[in-house]
């Protein structure tokens, strides 16, 4: 993180006390076309996850757990590990904030039936804050896999435990849920098949480009580093406005290789949006980490990478299944 984001960031953990004061506006907005009124609710920009012990290694994560940058203070969270993936779960906004599995070429063969699997609060919460069904019921939204389901058909256990809360945002269904997000899914599985296995890191952003210096969109006269967003359910269930998905290729641990999507949470149409994934899609690993104030692999030194040379780079897997420069 360059010393601008750092500033950056250092400027959004200075309203974080006073935006927990007032941390959801109870004023009924329209949500999507023709779906329920939701509640907005606002934060400053970049604040995302507490604190955790640095450099954790881990056998779903290539160079070590996410970890938070620092400066930041934060609300409470609470690490998941399952068989398939690991998880940061946050205690205020009912979704996680990063989930990490590692994918094998193999995983996706097999016979596990998602459609007997539901959706449950995970146990490992026990009796902390989470999402339930009925927050989702109703919506709008729905129940987006941050670690997919169908990355698991080799066992039903591991399948059906994909469908924990801890391993769930809101997103769009039509465009977006059901479609570029479903179709970079199969990209990654095509892409462990290719590789024998790739590690994947998967969450949401809270980000709005008008506040953003380098994105087109922004716009000084609306420049208050608060994002505003939707929040659903009894429960507040926050609601992103950005997703992110990093691919990283460790076959050779000293010489990895990593690609970063990061998709809007609306609905994309392909005679608009152009089909698939092109270049505009794409970010480079710093530039997600800016947003979300995340180091996603802390131990990348210890194995003799440059951080600064491999997480500024924009695509480095060019041979991406559908890729289009």
């Amino acid at each position: 993180m360059n010393d601008d984001a750092r500033t950056t960031t250092a400027r959004a953990a200075t309203l974080y006390a006073a935006a927990l004061l007032c941390s959801f506006f109870l004023s009924a907005c329209a949500g999507p076309t023709g779906e329920p009124a939701k509640i907005i609710a606002r934060r400053p920009s970049l604040l995302q996850v507490t604190g955790q012990e640095a450099g954790v290694d881990h056998p779903l994560a290539a160079y070590g757990l996410p970890e938070l940058a620092a400066g930041f203070t934060q609300p409470p969270t609470t690490l998941v590990q399952r068989d398939g993936w690991v998880a940061l779960h946050s205690d205020l906004d009912r979704i996680p904030l990063w989930v990490c599995q590692r994918l094998d070429s193999t995983d996706t063969v097999g016979d596990a039936d998602r459609d007997s699997c539901s959706w449950h609060s995970d146990p490992q919460l026990g009796d902390g804050p989470t999402a339930t069904d009925p927050d989702y019921t109703h919506s709008g939204y729905a129940r987006g896999h941050m670690a997919p389901a169908n990355d698991y058909s080799f066992s039903q256990t591991e399948t059906c435990e994909t469908f924990f809360f801890t391993n769930c945002c809101p997103q769009i269904q039509n465009g977006f849920n059901s479609g570029i997000w479903s179709s970079l899914e199969a990209d990654c599985q095509d892409a462990a098949e290719a590789r024998g296995s790739v590690f994947i890191i998967t969450g949401p952003i809270f980000y709005d480009p008008v506040d953003d210096e380098s994105a087109a969109e922004y716009d000084a006269a609306y420049d208050d580093d608060i994002v505003e967003y939707y929040v659903i359910g009894t429960n507040m269930v926050a609601v992103p406005t950005y997703y992110y998905k990093i691919v990283i290729d460790a076959t050779d641990e000293e010489s990895p290789s990593a690609i970063g999507f990061v998709l809007e949470n609306r609905r994309y149409v392909k005679s608009v949006d152009g089909p698939r994934f092109q270049a505009k899609h794409t970010r480079s690993i710093r530039w997600i980490e800016q947003r979300t104030g995340l180091d996603f692999m802390p131990l990348l030194d210890e194995v003799g990478v440059d951080p600064d040379d491999f997480e500024t780079a924009e695509a480095v897997l060019t041979d991406w299944p559908e890729f289009m420069p």
